[in-house]
């Protein structure tokens, strides 16, 4: 039988754990000291660039977008804001047709990988389909004439 390590191994209180655990505490200070000054030191320099006339929030997506280039990779980012690019043509169509909206064969990729099937453009009904359709419509048509409602 295997036996338990004592709770004195791991009590904060004990003198090996105490100087281990204010080692991990004095670390993590030290960086969120150096984190707040970075952060001081990244808003002194946005402010210069709005002082220079630049905007300090398109420089800062421009950043985030360079790391997300690089953590993701180009092609990756790029696919992605195409999409993005076409949800807001849909979002600001205006009523126009699904198909008037799609530039090129890319956005049409882009729709089929990314849209589920229910989301494309529907395909156009099968003869069979208009058929009982129209068989349907028919008989409805019939009831009502008939004051069958």
């Amino acid at each position: 039988m295997t036996k338990s390590p004592s709770f004195g191994a791991r009590d904060p209180s004990s003198g090996h754990a105490k100087q281990i655990l204010l080692g991990y505490l004095r670390r993590i200070r030290a960086l969120r000291d150096q984190r707040r000054e970075i952060n001081e030191d990244i808003a002194e320099v946005r402010k210069e660039a709005k002082d220079a006339g630049f905007s300090a929030r398109r420089i800062e997506e421009v950043v985030r977008w360079q790391e997300e280039c690089e953590k993701h990779g180009r092609e990756v980012v790029d696919e992605a804001e195409a999409l993005f690019d076409l949800y807001r043509m849909v979002a600001d169509g205006q009523g126009l047709a699904f198909d008037e909206m799609m530039d090129d064969a890319r956005d049409r990729a882009l729709v089929k990988m990314f849209a589920g099937e229910d989301q494309t453009a529907p395909k156009p009904p099968t003869a069979k389909v208009r058929a009982a359709s129209d068989a349907a419509i028919a008989a409805q048509i019939d009831r009502m004439t008939r004051g069958g409602g």
